[in-house]
């Protein structure tokens, strides 16, 4: 058992993004089994995922960061890890962690949830990432992928880290009602195969390559399909006017940024995702949880999640020219049998509870207790 039951978590903001929702799910998880999560943010604003906070969660201040004050910001953490005196100081993202290093003192457990490869950075920040491994006593990684890609780097070993995977809480929805009202309010009709992309719209997903395939897939089907895209992003403009030069503007639908994502996984059939990279993909698990079957790049973790022909379905990373016939092997698939095995898979692999278990365990054994 951990001596105060505090953690306290680091993290840029509460706004929406992969890693923000991931310790979102995970404070939850932890306040449900009697731990006090306490949240410092680095920047005051995008608080937009404060909202869906247990209750039982504190939110600290803000450190007001801002670029290359780290120091700065690294003193009122000190302040609020005195203040608080938790059990470990966990953080999320690179920066989070820079400036908890700098705060750190002997009596502090140090943790870090990795969610992805760092890019190269200048001298300043190669000497905040040695400083920070130094006093870091555990890497925790989203996935097997992304821990091996350290471990051959040399940055961590097998003993100072450990896979745990995000936790996804399962979706409290009617999805038959969901689906309906969602296709009634997009002009949807009932025996239209949706396919859905959900995710931000920025280069790394790849974008190009979803609307390429998919307009080689629905051109040469009679059966009615469409795409919705839900999410926004800095590829948004360019995303449409490919659309309108590939001649499917419409087929598909730019539903934008959505507060119940599940609702419009509930309206989908195939849910695809064509990122050069992911560690392990937030959406990718909600939308088989929903029960909406994945035909996803193999790529980073995602194969840890799927079983090409089994829970899903994969397409080859650097290799596009097979993508429509993935599609066509999806769409002739008995999709309720595979929706059925997606949902299974992603509930096993992200119980918040076993996240939560997991969690404790780990701050347990790194205060020798």
């Amino acid at each position: 058992m951990m001596s105060q039951g505090r953690i306290l978590f680091v993290i840029n903001t509460l706004d929406i993004g992969g890693a923000q929702t991931v310790l979102v799910n995970s404070c939850n998880a932890l306040a449900a089994v009697g731990v006090t999560p306490h949240i410092v943010p680095l920047k005051p604003e995008r608080m937009f995922l404060a909202s869906r906070l247990s209750s039982k969660v504190v939110i600290h201040d803000s450190l007001c960061y801002r670029t290359r004050k780290v120091f700065s910001a690294s003193k009122k953490l000190k302040e609020i890890i005195n203040e608080v005196n938790p059990d470990a100081v966990h953080t999320h993202l690179p920066i989070s962690g820079y400036i908890a290093a700098l705060a750190w003192s002997r009596n502090t457990i140090l943790v870090a949830t990795e969610h992805g490869r760092h890019p190269p950075g200048g001298i300043f920040q190669k000497l905040l990432e040695r400083w920070t491994e130094r006093r870091l006593n555990h890497r925790i990684f989203v996935s097997r992928n992304l821990q091996e890609l350290f471990l051959a780097s040399g940055i961590t070993t097998e003993k100072n880290s450990s896979v745990i995977y995000n936790p996804v809480p399962p979706p409290m929805l009617n999805k038959s009602e969901a689906r309906a009202r969602i296709r009634k309010t997009l002009g949807i009709s009932g025996n239209t195969i949706v396919f859905n992309f959900t995710g931000a719209l920025r280069a790394v997903k790849n974008l190009p390559r979803l609307f390429r395939s998919f307009a080689s897939f629905a051109g040469s089907r009679s059966q009615n399909c469409i795409l919705l895209v839900v999410g926004d992003g800095s590829e948004r403009t360019r995303s449409e006017a490919l659309c309108s030069e590939l001649g499917i503007e419409d087929r598909v639908k730019f539903a934008g940024n959505q507060n119940s994502v599940n609702d419009f996984f509930a309206a989908s059939d195939i849910f695809v995702l064509t990122s050069r990279r992911e560690a392990f993909p937030m959406a990718l698990v909600e939308a088989m949880l929903c029960g909406v079957v994945p035909v996803c790049v193999a790529a980073g973790g995602i194969p840890e999640l799927l079983e090409d022909g089994v829970n899903g379905f994969l397409l080859e990373p650097d290799d596009s020219s097979e993508d429509a016939a993935v599609f066509d092997r999806a769409v002739s698939s008995d999709l309720n049998v595979m929706s059925i095995k997606a949902s299974e898979n992603a509930a096993a692999v992200s119980s918040p509870e076993n996240h939560a278990f997991k969690l404790k365990e780990l701050y347990s054994a790194l205060r020798g207790e």
